[in-house]
């Protein structure tokens, strides 16, 4: 169901992943994402383009809570 966030999360890894310094640095990008996302969801106007936007925005929030776990 969350693949197509799963990339963007692995994209966002940096090289050095065990590192206090990357897990901010990827909490940052998880929270750029999520606003990115919510910009987007006031600019769409069609239901299937709201529901699409609203799984993302899920996606985003569980794949946050696992990095910061």
């Amino acid at each position: 169901m969350c693949q197509s966030q799963r990339s963007i999360r692995y994209r966002s890894r940096l090289p050095f992943h065990d590192t206090p310094a990357s897990i901010i640095a990827i909490v940052i990008l998880q929270i750029i994402n999520t606003l990115e996302l919510r910009e987007g969801l006031r600019r769409v106007r069609t239901t299937s383009e709201i529901q699409n936007y609203q799984m993302i925005s899920h996606c985003v929030t569980i794949d946050l809570a696992l990095v910061i776990r």
